[in-house]
């Protein structure tokens, strides 16, 4: 999970805004944000897409195995449907 925390951390960073800010605004303790972002921590559900909504990140770089902006193979469409 460390590529999830290292984005958490480029975004909000881009953003000026710190862990304690972060935290408050989210109901977090600062150090379990710490722990995503530096030690791949695995979030709740709940705080993996408050976070990646709250940053504008794409899920589908962390779910799918294709980088952002890639064709999803035809296996994976077929699965979905």
């Amino acid at each position: 999970f460390s590529p999830y925390g290292a984005a958490i951390k480029t975004a909000k960073t881009g953003q000026k805004e710190s862990r304690n800010k972060v935290g408050n605004e989210m109901y977090l303790s600062p150090r379990y944000l710490a722990n995503i972002e530096n030690n791949g921590q695995h979030p709740s559900l709940q705080i993996f897409f408050e976070l990646m909504l709250r940053y504008n990140i794409s899920v589908d770089q962390f779910l799918l195995d294709t980088p952002t902006g890639k064709e999803i193979s035809e296996d994976i469409k077929i699965t979905k449907l």
